[in-house]
């Protein structure tokens, strides 16, 4: 269910003829839906050849292991052991770089670890790194991030029907994920929406669009969302985001 206004379209900025290749981060802590979502995506890409970066904390990285069978092994990076919002900045776009010289592609999707935080990583893709030599934006541009939140685990997090946090508190990690999350996307998926009474279900998104005004919101199960409101957007704006 697509819960946006009916005039997102027209505020969807007019970017030109620009033949870089665009970007969508996909944001959403552990369990969330983002690999089921990179799967959809890659089962249907809407005429677009993707290729995708996967960042896994785990020893054994399951979700690239996923992202390849259906993206195949010469379209996976997969960046392990390390965040791609700090330790491994540098080899993201580094890798996705090297990636774009050995394989045409016209799409990038970048599948975050579920602790990362969204806005270095955007800032990696529009400023670059200080270690790495590589303009990212030579061949890039951030098209779109998107956070996927699962409703229910941010129902039992925040306990829906209380006040949600004022500031960022130390001792609740997955409140600080989530919070960030939701104020820094260009899109929300909100997953999961089946496991939540529908009640509560407008109650939580309530407190999402709060915290993010200026994404467009999608009321999702399975991560089952038509491919155009991920991909192809327009819609990133880092000053924006930013403030």
């Amino acid at each position: 269910m697509d819960s946006g206004t009916a005039g997102d379209a027209e505020q969807d900025r007019d970017r030109g003829h620009d033949d870089r290749i665009p970007v969508t981060v996909v944001s959403g802590y552990l369990g969330a839906g983002k690999t089921t979502l990179v799967n959809r995506l890659l089962r249907n890409p809407g005429g677009r050849e993707i290729a995708v970066v996967v960042n896994d904390m785990g020893e054994v990285n399951i979700d690239a292991e996923l992202v390849a069978r259906e993206a195949g092994e010469d379209g996976v990076i997969d960046l392990a052991n390390g965040c791609i919002c700090c330790r491994l900045q540098d080899d993201l776009v580094t890798e996705v770089d090297r990636l774009a010289e050995r394989r045409s592609f016209d799409y990038l999707l970048v599948e975050a670890s579920g602790i990362s935080e969204p806005v270095p990583i955007a800032r990696a893709f529009v400023e670059g790194t200080e270690e790495s030599d590589v303009d990212p934006t030579e061949r890039f541009r951030l098209d779109t991030t998107v956070s996927v939140v699962d409703a229910y685990g941010f129902w039992k997090e925040f306990d829906a029907g209380a006040s949600l946090p004022a500031d960022h508190d130390p001792e609740r990690p997955l409140a600080d994920v989530l919070v960030e999350g939701i104020e820094f996307c260009d899109v929300l998926l909100l997953n999961k929406c089946d496991l939540v009474p529908a009640e509560t279900l407008d109650e939580i998104e309530g407190f999402v669009r709060e915290l993010g005004p200026r994404a467009r919101l999608h009321r999702t199960t399975h991560s089952d969302v038509d491919p155009g409101a991920v991909l192809g957007t327009g819609r990133f704006d880092f000053e924006a985001a930013m403030r």
